[in-house]
């Protein structure tokens, strides 16, 4: 009895909404133009220029007019391009913001000592809704 279970098999439909599938397929193992964006987030053209440049370390393989490269060696590549990037410098803190009555007038200032004075602004026109 056994036997003919372990041969058994049994037909099963499921109806389920499409919005409620994931499909997860493996990485591909090597990276084109055309996935380079899917895999790593990089531009098709930033990939281009990575591979076409005579210093890119790893081996690039043309198959037709793509460059391919492994995948793995790629994204360790960015890893350690991106270590070696010098890290922004943090902004300094904003000046805190002096109330318009209050603010000196710098530009009169360095207007006067060069014995010149600021021309009368007159107030722009309001834009008319289109």
């Amino acid at each position: 009895m056994s036997a003919q279970r372990a041969q058994a098999q049994a037909a099963l439909t499921i109806a389920l909404p499409v919005d409620g599938l994931t499909v997860i397929a493996p990485l591909p193992e090597t990276l084109t133009q055309r996935n380079v964006e899917a895999v790593t987030g990089l531009s098709p053209a930033d990939y281009l220029r990575a591979v076409k440049d005579p210093a890119f370390p790893l081996p690039v393989r043309r198959v037709g007019r793509l460059r391919v490269v492994d995948r793995v060696a790629f994204v360790a590549w960015l890893r350690s391009e991106e270590r070696r990037a010098p890290q922004p410098i943090a902004p300094a803190a904003a000046p805190t913001p002096v109330p318009a009555n209050d603010a000196p007038d710098l530009v009169g200032e360095v207007l006067a000592d060069e014995g010149l004075q600021r021309a009368p602004t007159s107030p722009k026109p309001a834009r008319k809704p289109r």
